[in-house]
């Protein structure tokens, strides 16, 4: 018999498609677990999805985390100040992003949701990415009149932005491992985020940054607002959020998870 590998880094069961279709794509991944020597899944809260919709058991789950090669997205000192020029914001402003696809599932009409309630404080927010609700959205800004908002579409070099940026915000429904924040961390980036997928196993509530549970905008204007103000000791947050996530998610771990799974499964 062959060994199969299946990886998870993400799943369509909540918050993607009806009832029926999901139940359809549910039924889909248990056959396919069926015929997987094992199903690797990225963090520990997706392996407990996984044993919550029965696609296989436990047992039959293992975890390897994420590892990424942060030389392509760490910034450097040239690089600051490029951003912010090209949009036109000025240095002592505040400015958060939102990086990710413009789409239902990332949620951005709630990114506006919070924005509209801080339109008068002098923040920035840019959201980073494109998408099929690119339209929907930035129609949406322009009746909200929210002028501190801009979209800047698909960037291909992101240091420009880490080298800028103050916050990186997540409003998604529904995530694996979300990359966008691992990168924010790892270049010292206060990140705030919804307490979906496996954020709560490398954000650290307070110490390496922030989530909340639910969708309610308060929380999300507090803590803003506390960073504006210098009520919360960004310099230590940052220098932790780095910190764990260049330990955690460095590509050499990642290649040790990965062989030592082969030479289990091969051996078995």
């Amino acid at each position: 018999m062959p060994i199969i590998l299946h990886t998870y880094h993400g799943n369509v069961f909540k918050g993607y498609f009806s009832k029926r279709k999901t139940n359809f794509f549910i039924s889909i991944e248990r056959f396919l677990a069926r015929l997987s020597t094992k199903i690797i899944a990225i963090n520990d809260k997706q392996k407990q999805e996984l044993a919550d919709f029965k696609i296989t058991k436990p047992e039959n789950i293992e975890i390897i985390k994420l590892g990424f090669d942060f030389s392509n997205v760490l910034t450097e000192e040239k690089y600051k100040g490029l951003f912010r020029k090209e949009y036109n914001i000025p240095e002592s402003s505040l400015l958060v992003a939102n990086v990710a696809r413009i789409t239902a599932i990332k949620n951005q009409k709630f990114f506006l949701d919070i924005i509209e309630k801080l339109s008068e404080e002098d923040i920035y927010f840019a959201i980073v990415g494109d998408g099929e609700m690119r339209d929907e959205i930035q129609n949406e800004i322009n009746k909200r009149k929210l002028s501190k908002v801009f979209i800047t579409g698909f960037i291909k070099d992101l240091k420009p932005l880490y080298a800028d940026i103050d916050i990186s915000l997540l409003t998604s429904i529904n995530e694996g491992t979300p990359v966008a924040l691992i990168e924010a961390m790892a270049n010292g980036k206060i990140v705030i985020s919804n307490n979906v997928g496996g954020i709560s196993g490398f954000v650290d509530n307070a110490k390496t940054g922030f989530y909340f549970d639910g969708l309610d905008p308060k929380p999300y204007i507090d803590t803003i607002l506390a960073i504006k103000n210098k009520e919360i000791d960004i310099k230590t947050i940052s220098e932790e959020a780095r910190k764990v996530a260049i330990e955690t998610f460095n590509l050499d771990r990642l290649v040790k998870d990965i062989n030592d799974l082969y030479g289990r499964v091969w051996k078995a």
